[in-house]
């Protein structure tokens, strides 16, 4: 009989993803199938885990500045 793999100490459910990066359960289920969102890994066929490194560095690619920012930034402020 296969053991079943458990996921890393830093894997976290749907659930636990989704309240770590303040969106519900259902955003992530959507950015899953439009092939969009953070990394998951996927156990069993069914079992959806999201590891906590994968989902800071989506987070932090999700940063934006305003418009006034980047123009003060690229030194085109009026």
């Amino acid at each position: 009989m296969e053991q079943e793999r458990m996921p890393p100490d830093n894997a976290m459910t749907e659930d636990e993803a989704a309240r770590f990066l303040g969106v519900s359960p259902s955003f992530l289920a959507k950015r899953r199938c439009y092939g969009e969102g953070p990394a998951f890994v996927k156990y069993g066929g069914k079992r959806i885990v999201y590891l906590r490194p994968d989902l800071e560095t989506w987070r932090s690619a999700q940063r934006r500045l305003p418009q006034a920012a980047m123009a003060l930034q690229s030194g085109d402020a009026t």
